[in-house]
């Protein structure tokens, strides 16, 4: 079943905020994309190889959820994530993003400090996409009529709309 209007829209804010923090990161990747394939409905090409920085794939990871419960105003963005609670139905890719990312710091820290260490990065990565809130919509908006933005097309957007 193809996506309906509301959850491109969606999808695409998702795939947005995924781009935007892999950028400030410097995380290199091809392109974010609009497809079906099974239950996913969108994606970023990250490129393989790269030396991963923990900080910035597990804000990369977060940095979709959070961009939906930015745009859709969902009033527990300010509150101490309850992941369990949050990851549900009506997120609809973030699960997997969320397990990528506890899977990342869980390898490297125990469980008193990956809580706090979490934490920490959904807080920075909350207040940099609220940030770019009005750039998040425009470009979601133009993913959803193209299907495909490459990284390139985001940078000079950012730089044409930069203050």
């Amino acid at each position: 079943m193809l996506p309906d209007a509301y959850d491109k829209l969606r999808v695409a804010r998702h795939e947005i905020g995924h781009a935007l923090v892999a950028i400030r990161f410097g995380i290199d990747f091809t392109k974010i994309d609009l497809f079906e394939s099974g239950s996913k409905l969108g994606g970023l090409q990250v490129v393989l190889g790269q030396k991963k920085q923990t900080d910035g794939y597990v804000s990369m990871l977060l940095a979709g959820l959070i961009c939906e419960m930015l745009c859709y105003n969902d009033h527990r963005i300010n509150m101490v994530p309850d992941f369990e609670y949050l990851i549900s139905d009506s997120y609809l890719g973030s699960s997997n993003d969320y397990d990528q990312a506890c899977d990342l710091v869980w390898d490297m820290m125990d469980d008193s400090k990956a809580d706090a260490y979490l934490l920490s990065i959904w807080h920075d990565v909350v207040i940099y996409l609220k940030s770019k809130i009005g750039l998040i919509i425009e470009l979601a908006d133009v993913l959803v009529q193209k299907n495909e933005l490459s990284k390139s097309e985001i940078e000079a957007f950012l730089s044409a709309n930069a203050k």
